[in-house]
């Protein structure tokens, strides 16, 4: 748990990077924990969670469908290669769960124009931190 910073409270009676970083802690420990080994090569050894799209995506930053557990070596090959990682990513959710992420992560496509989402708000992430805290907990007691 961060220490609580000066800076005006956003969520949680965190600031938002705190937030923020408190959030990728728990998300990134809950798919390494999920997976327990990459899921390109098996290894068990210098795991990642590895993001199919980009963190910079709020609304899909945290979705458990958005990541998966690379070793170093697969999560590097993977960023170099795009058109690998797409297959990879096509393998495990398929084009249905592709095309659902790809809409909250830019929003549906209305009228042949795509709909961004709105913004972040601090409801949101506390939302957020209390469900990552609560799959943590579970995740916990079964094992």
């Amino acid at each position: 748990m961060f220490l609580r910073c000066r800076k005006r409270p956003f969520a949680d009676g965190m600031c938002r990077r705190h937030a923020v970083e408190e959030a990728d802690r728990l998300f990134s420990l809950y798919i390494r924990r999920r997976d327990g080994r990459c899921t390109a090569c098996g290894s068990t050894r210098d795991l990642q969670c590895s993001h199919h799209i980009s963190r910079a995506r709020v609304w899909t930053r945290w979705d458990v469908r958005n990541a998966t557990t690379h070793c170093a070596r697969c999560h590097y090959r993977f960023t170099r290669d795009p058109a690998a990682h797409h297959d990879a990513i096509m393998c495990l959710i398929g084009t249905r769960g592709w095309s659902n992420l790809m809409n909250r992560a830019y929003g549906p496509i209305v009228q042949g124009r795509r709909m961004p989402p709105g913004p972040l708000r601090g409801s949101d992430l506390e939302a957020v931190l209390a469900r990552l805290r609560r799959m943590s907990a579970l995740q916990e007691v079964a094992t």
